[in-house]
Protein backbone atom coordinates (compact mmCIF):
# COMPACT_ATOMS: atom_id res chain seq x y z
CA UNK A 1 0.00 0.00 0.00
CA UNK A 2 1.40 3.39 -1.28
CA UNK A 3 2.10 5.97 1.84
CA UNK A 4 0.78 9.38 1.82
CA UNK A 5 3.79 10.78 0.72
CA UNK A 6 4.28 8.50 -2.47
CA UNK A 7 0.16 9.01 -3.47
CA UNK A 8 1.49 12.87 -3.69
CA UNK A 9 4.32 12.20 -5.29
CA UNK A 10 2.66 10.33 -8.18
CA UNK A 11 -0.05 13.12 -8.06
CA UNK A 12 2.71 15.63 -8.61
CA UNK A 13 4.55 13.64 -11.53
CA UNK A 14 1.38 12.84 -13.16
CA UNK A 15 -0.07 16.62 -13.53
CA UNK A 16 3.29 17.72 -14.57
CA UNK A 17 3.07 15.86 -17.49
CA UNK A 18 0.67 17.78 -18.47
CA UNK A 19 2.21 21.12 -17.88
CA UNK A 20 5.45 20.98 -18.56
CA UNK A 21 7.88 19.65 -21.88
CA UNK A 22 10.52 18.12 -19.95
CA UNK A 23 10.19 15.75 -16.52
CA UNK A 24 10.62 17.60 -13.74
CA UNK A 25 11.89 14.39 -11.88
CA UNK A 26 9.98 15.36 -8.44
CA UNK A 27 10.46 13.70 -5.46
CA UNK A 28 8.75 13.88 -2.35
CA UNK A 29 11.33 12.75 0.41
CA UNK A 30 10.26 11.00 3.91
CA UNK A 31 12.40 10.15 6.93
CA UNK A 32 11.23 8.42 10.17
CA UNK A 33 7.74 9.00 9.79
CA UNK A 34 8.18 12.89 8.36
CA UNK A 35 4.15 14.31 8.13
CA UNK A 36 3.10 15.87 5.31
CA UNK A 37 0.47 18.00 7.95
CA UNK A 38 3.31 19.42 9.64
CA UNK A 39 4.53 21.47 5.94
CA UNK A 40 6.96 20.86 3.24
CA UNK A 41 10.67 22.10 2.30
CA UNK A 42 10.95 22.40 -1.72
CA UNK A 43 14.15 22.41 -2.48
CA UNK A 44 15.84 24.72 -5.66
CA UNK A 45 18.76 23.70 -7.07
CA UNK A 46 21.55 25.54 -8.18
CA UNK A 47 22.25 26.24 -12.24
CA UNK A 48 23.30 23.54 -14.48
CA UNK A 49 22.81 21.22 -11.59
CA UNK A 50 19.48 18.91 -10.69
CA UNK A 51 17.39 17.37 -8.09
CA UNK A 52 20.00 15.72 -5.97
CA UNK A 53 21.07 18.65 -3.87
CA UNK A 54 17.48 18.10 -2.21
CA UNK A 55 18.25 14.71 -1.42
CA UNK A 56 21.63 14.65 -0.35
CA UNK A 57 20.45 17.51 2.33
CA UNK A 58 17.93 14.91 3.08
CA UNK A 59 19.77 12.19 3.40
CA UNK A 60 22.51 14.03 5.85
CA UNK A 61 19.46 15.00 8.15
CA UNK A 62 20.26 18.80 7.53
CA UNK A 63 16.83 19.41 6.09
CA UNK A 64 13.73 19.13 8.69
CA UNK A 65 10.05 17.10 7.74
CA UNK A 66 9.37 16.03 4.18
CA UNK A 67 11.46 17.60 1.07
CA UNK A 68 10.26 17.77 -2.16
CA UNK A 69 12.81 18.04 -4.97
CA UNK A 70 12.89 18.89 -8.77
CA UNK A 71 14.49 20.05 -11.42
CA UNK A 72 14.46 23.24 -13.10
CA UNK A 73 13.84 23.50 -17.57
CA UNK A 74 18.37 24.12 -17.66
CA UNK A 75 19.74 21.08 -15.26
CA UNK A 76 22.29 19.06 -15.52
CA UNK A 77 23.83 20.67 -17.85
CA UNK A 78 26.69 18.79 -19.76
CA UNK A 79 29.08 21.63 -21.21
CA UNK A 80 28.96 25.11 -19.91
CA UNK A 81 31.13 25.63 -23.26
CA UNK A 82 28.32 24.85 -25.66
CA UNK A 83 25.16 24.94 -24.21
CA UNK A 84 22.77 27.05 -25.88
CA UNK A 85 21.53 29.57 -23.36
CA UNK A 86 19.66 32.02 -25.94
CA UNK A 87 17.31 28.88 -25.47
CA UNK A 88 17.77 28.48 -22.01
CA UNK A 89 14.74 29.72 -18.91
CA UNK A 90 17.49 31.61 -16.87
CA UNK A 91 16.29 34.51 -15.86
CA UNK A 92 12.54 33.99 -17.51
CA UNK A 93 9.04 32.97 -16.12
CA UNK A 94 9.83 29.64 -17.50
CA UNK A 95 12.15 29.10 -14.51
CA UNK A 96 10.01 29.60 -12.08
CA UNK A 97 7.18 28.03 -13.01
CA UNK A 98 7.59 24.40 -11.88
CA UNK A 99 8.47 25.74 -8.25
CA UNK A 100 5.26 27.65 -8.51
CA UNK A 101 3.47 24.64 -9.45
CA UNK A 102 4.64 22.59 -7.09
CA UNK A 103 3.63 24.91 -4.16
CA UNK A 104 0.41 25.16 -6.12
CA UNK A 105 0.10 21.54 -5.58
CA UNK A 106 0.88 21.73 -1.96
CA UNK A 107 -2.25 24.24 -1.25
CA UNK A 108 -4.45 21.75 -3.46
CA UNK A 109 -3.36 18.66 -1.01
CA UNK A 110 -3.99 20.48 2.41
CA UNK A 111 -0.33 21.60 2.59
CA UNK A 112 -0.80 24.94 4.94
CA UNK A 113 3.22 25.04 5.61
CA UNK A 114 5.93 25.82 2.79
CA UNK A 115 9.41 26.14 3.63
CA UNK A 116 11.71 27.15 0.45
CA UNK A 117 15.48 26.57 0.29
CA UNK A 118 17.83 27.93 -2.42
CA UNK A 119 20.85 27.63 -3.12
CA UNK A 120 22.77 29.69 -5.61
CA UNK A 121 20.95 29.97 -8.89
CA UNK A 122 18.24 28.15 -6.83
CA UNK A 123 18.09 31.06 -3.99
CA UNK A 124 17.94 33.90 -7.14
CA UNK A 125 15.02 31.81 -8.43
CA UNK A 126 13.02 32.19 -4.85
CA UNK A 127 13.41 35.51 -4.68
CA UNK A 128 11.78 35.65 -7.80
CA UNK A 129 8.68 33.65 -7.26
CA UNK A 130 7.79 35.13 -4.71
CA UNK A 131 8.33 38.71 -6.24
CA UNK A 132 5.75 37.11 -9.20
CA UNK A 133 3.33 35.67 -6.61
CA UNK A 134 2.68 39.40 -5.06
CA UNK A 135 2.48 41.08 -8.09
CA UNK A 136 0.10 40.49 -10.87
CA UNK A 137 2.94 40.74 -13.79
CA UNK A 138 2.55 37.49 -14.81
CA UNK A 139 -1.03 36.69 -13.91
CA UNK A 140 -1.83 34.84 -17.34
CA UNK A 141 0.81 32.74 -16.79
CA UNK A 142 0.31 31.63 -13.53
CA UNK A 143 -3.17 30.66 -13.87
CA UNK A 144 -1.99 28.67 -16.90
CA UNK A 145 -0.44 26.17 -14.28
CA UNK A 146 -3.69 26.23 -12.32
CA UNK A 147 -2.67 29.56 -10.30
CA UNK A 148 -5.61 31.92 -9.20
CA UNK A 149 -5.39 35.40 -7.47
CA UNK A 150 -6.32 34.10 -4.20
CA UNK A 151 -4.26 31.28 -4.68
CA UNK A 152 -1.28 33.51 -4.83
CA UNK A 153 -2.43 34.91 -1.50
CA UNK A 154 -2.78 31.41 0.27
CA UNK A 155 0.70 29.82 -0.88
CA UNK A 156 2.49 33.32 -0.15
CA UNK A 157 0.27 32.80 3.90
CA UNK A 158 2.19 29.26 3.24
CA UNK A 159 5.40 30.95 2.93
CA UNK A 160 4.44 33.06 5.89
CA UNK A 161 4.17 30.15 7.93
CA UNK A 162 7.48 28.66 6.86
CA UNK A 163 11.15 29.68 6.34
CA UNK A 164 12.91 30.89 3.35
CA UNK A 165 16.84 29.75 3.30
CA UNK A 166 18.80 31.25 0.55
CA UNK A 167 21.61 29.65 0.89
CA UNK A 168 24.78 31.47 -1.43
CA UNK A 169 21.66 33.15 -3.63
CA UNK A 170 22.07 34.70 -7.19
CA UNK A 171 22.34 37.94 -7.12
CA UNK A 172 22.73 39.05 -10.37
CA UNK A 173 24.39 37.79 -13.48
CA UNK A 174 25.98 40.80 -13.84
CA UNK A 175 28.17 40.51 -10.47
CA UNK A 176 29.64 37.43 -11.81
CA UNK A 177 30.49 39.33 -15.38
CA UNK A 178 32.55 42.14 -13.14
CA UNK A 179 34.16 38.91 -11.27
CA UNK A 180 35.08 36.02 -14.20
CA UNK A 181 34.30 38.32 -17.39
CA UNK A 182 32.12 38.18 -19.90
CA UNK A 183 31.01 34.66 -20.48
CA UNK A 184 28.81 34.28 -23.67
CA UNK A 185 26.40 32.95 -21.31
CA UNK A 186 26.65 34.60 -18.51
CA UNK A 187 26.10 37.90 -21.04
CA UNK A 188 23.21 36.24 -22.32
CA UNK A 189 22.01 34.89 -19.13
CA UNK A 190 22.41 38.91 -17.76
CA UNK A 191 20.50 40.05 -20.60
CA UNK A 192 17.37 37.73 -19.77
CA UNK A 193 17.48 38.78 -16.04
CA UNK A 194 17.77 42.32 -17.19
CA UNK A 195 14.95 41.94 -19.88
CA UNK A 196 12.51 40.16 -17.61
CA UNK A 197 13.28 42.21 -14.60
CA UNK A 198 14.40 39.07 -12.66
CA UNK A 199 17.46 40.62 -11.44
CA UNK A 200 17.16 39.15 -7.71
CA UNK A 201 18.84 41.51 -6.14
CA UNK A 202 16.10 44.31 -7.60
CA UNK A 203 13.40 41.79 -7.16
CA UNK A 204 14.04 41.68 -3.37
CA UNK A 205 11.35 44.64 -3.16
CA UNK A 206 8.86 42.45 -4.48
CA UNK A 207 9.12 40.97 -0.69
CA UNK A 208 7.80 44.55 0.68
CA UNK A 209 4.89 43.17 2.92
CA UNK A 210 5.00 39.90 2.68
CA UNK A 211 7.03 39.50 6.48
CA UNK A 212 8.69 36.66 5.99
CA UNK A 213 11.13 34.25 8.23
CA UNK A 214 14.59 34.46 6.27
CA UNK A 215 17.38 32.83 6.85
CA UNK A 216 20.53 33.99 4.31
CA UNK A 217 23.88 32.74 4.24
CA UNK A 218 26.78 34.16 1.85
CA UNK A 219 30.06 32.23 1.40
CA UNK A 220 33.31 34.45 2.02
CA UNK A 221 35.74 34.75 -0.71
CA UNK A 222 32.99 33.27 -3.20
CA UNK A 223 34.88 31.95 -5.64
CA UNK A 224 31.62 31.41 -8.08
CA UNK A 225 29.41 34.12 -7.67
CA UNK A 226 31.57 36.69 -5.97
CA UNK A 227 30.75 38.99 -2.88
CA UNK A 228 30.70 42.69 -4.74
CA UNK A 229 26.97 42.70 -3.88
CA UNK A 230 26.38 41.16 -0.51
CA UNK A 231 26.28 44.39 1.30
CA UNK A 232 23.84 45.60 -0.94
CA UNK A 233 21.66 42.67 -1.14
CA UNK A 234 21.80 42.51 2.94
CA UNK A 235 20.93 45.90 3.24
CA UNK A 236 17.91 45.65 0.45
CA UNK A 237 16.17 42.08 1.76
CA UNK A 238 16.23 44.00 5.68
CA UNK A 239 14.56 46.77 4.29
CA UNK A 240 11.76 45.23 2.32
CA UNK A 241 11.42 42.41 4.78
CA UNK A 242 11.01 45.06 7.45
CA UNK A 243 8.31 43.35 9.26
CA UNK A 244 9.74 39.94 9.28
CA UNK A 245 12.44 38.06 10.74
CA UNK A 246 15.80 38.49 8.70
CA UNK A 247 18.62 36.46 10.20
CA UNK A 248 22.33 36.94 8.41
CA UNK A 249 24.89 34.44 8.30
CA UNK A 250 28.55 34.71 6.48
CA UNK A 251 31.28 31.95 6.81
CA UNK A 252 33.70 30.55 5.29
CA UNK A 253 33.36 26.82 5.10
CA UNK A 254 35.74 26.01 1.56
CA UNK A 255 34.05 27.43 -1.23
CA UNK A 256 30.35 27.87 -3.19
CA UNK A 257 29.39 24.24 -3.57
CA UNK A 258 30.80 23.52 0.04
CA UNK A 259 28.05 22.58 2.93
CA UNK A 260 27.74 25.90 4.56
CA UNK A 261 27.45 25.27 8.20
CA UNK A 262 27.25 28.36 9.53
CA UNK A 263 23.86 27.92 7.62
CA UNK A 264 22.77 24.81 8.95
CA UNK A 265 23.88 25.53 12.56
CA UNK A 266 21.58 28.14 12.91
CA UNK A 267 18.70 26.33 10.83
CA UNK A 268 19.35 23.31 13.89
CA UNK A 269 19.07 25.75 16.44
CA UNK A 270 15.66 27.04 15.19
CA UNK A 271 14.01 23.59 15.94
CA UNK A 272 15.98 23.06 19.08
CA UNK A 273 14.15 26.38 20.10
CA UNK A 274 10.91 25.56 18.70
CA UNK A 275 11.74 22.14 20.92
CA UNK A 276 11.73 24.30 23.63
Amino acid sequence: MQTVAQQFENDLVKRASHLFSYSLGTKVLVIDGDSLKEGVTISLHGSGANKDLGRMLKDRRLLRGPVITFNFPDHDIPDWNTYDFTQSAFGTINELLPPLFLMKQCLDHGIEKISLYGFSAGGGVTVNLLAVLNSDKYAHELERIGITYNDRGLILEAVRKGLVILDCPLKSADEIIAARGPEKGLVVCDQHYRLNEMRPIDRLDGLEGLDLNVLLYFEQNDEVLSNRDDQLYIDRLKTYNAGGITTILTGSTGGHNSLSRPLWNAYEKLFTHKAD
